[in-house]
């Protein structure tokens, strides 16, 4: 079998690692920037967030060593306390603990209410924004995002997740811009590279492709997949021969 028919071959399963881009809220639980900026999302920024009265920080108080090691005796502690005039920044942490615990319904519902009690709660919109990308609405997540950054929430991950929910839905303008965007603020993140690659190969940006492969492979020579996907764009920029090389 020549080399050109191995790769056209090979090409098959290597397509699959950017047709099947994962979710990238999967593994967040397991990065500790993500956690330690999470974490911290149970403090209040009194400048941005809604206030809370003496009464409620004492509540808070009771139940804090719960929220830091126990989220479910949390939950329970917490939830019979809150009230219609109760302050927004109690939904918002029952919110954050019912997503600990993977509960994504309660955890979207009570960073609603969150929200409809204080409507510039940008970091209900924020967190939403993850939990809403986490069960699949990416039509909605994408606004739910756009407006916490709207608000002065701009980072990485929320470019990146932007990205990823214009990309589930085909639109690969959007998508590639929000991806650049993350790449400057997070450039060791590979979800965001390989979604600009998705990006690129879909709208047949075949030599930027082909430069950005170049840089995967610089970083990561033993991933056989990005050869392989660099010899894709060769053959979508009708270089078949330099595709054999690979």
């Amino acid at each position: 079998m020549n080399k050109l028919l191995q790769l056209l071959l090979g090409l098959t399963v290597s397509l699959s690692t950017l047709s099947a881009q994962s979710d990238p809220t999967k593994n967040m639980w397991n990065d500790p920037a993500f956690v330690n900026s999470f974490t911290g999302s149970y403090g209040i920024l009194s400048e941005y967030e809604p206030p809370i009265s003496n009464d409620e920080k004492l509540v808070l108080r009771a139940v804090m060593d719960a929220i830091k090691s126990n989220p479910r005796a949390a939950i329970q502690q917490l939830e019979p306390q809150i009230k219609a005039k109760t302050s927004a920044a109690f939904d918002f942490i029952l919110a954050n603990l019912y997503f600990q615990e993977g509960d994504l319904r309660n955890a979207e519902k009570n960073y609603n209410k969150a929200i409809r009690k204080f409507p510039n709660f940008r970091r209900a919109y924020k967190n939403l924004g993850l939990v809403q990308v986490q069960a699949g609405k990416y039509k909605v997540a994408v606004k739910t995002i756009s407006k916490s950054m709207e608000l002065g929430d701009v980072d990485g991950r929320s470019y990146g997740l932007l990205g990823y929910g214009y990309l589930t839905q085909e639109l690969y303008y959007p998508a590639e811009t929000a991806y650049r965007q993350a790449i400057l603020m997070n450039p060791e993140t590979l979800d965001w590279k390989l979604g600009l690659a998705r990006c690129l190969m879909e709208t047949q940006r075949y030599e930027d492709a082909i430069a950005l492969f170049d840089t995967l492979i610089k970083t990561q020579p033993n991933r056989p997949d990005f050869w392989l996907l660099q010899g894709n764009a060769y053959i979508g920029n009708d270089n078949p021969m330099a595709a054999a090389r690979n």
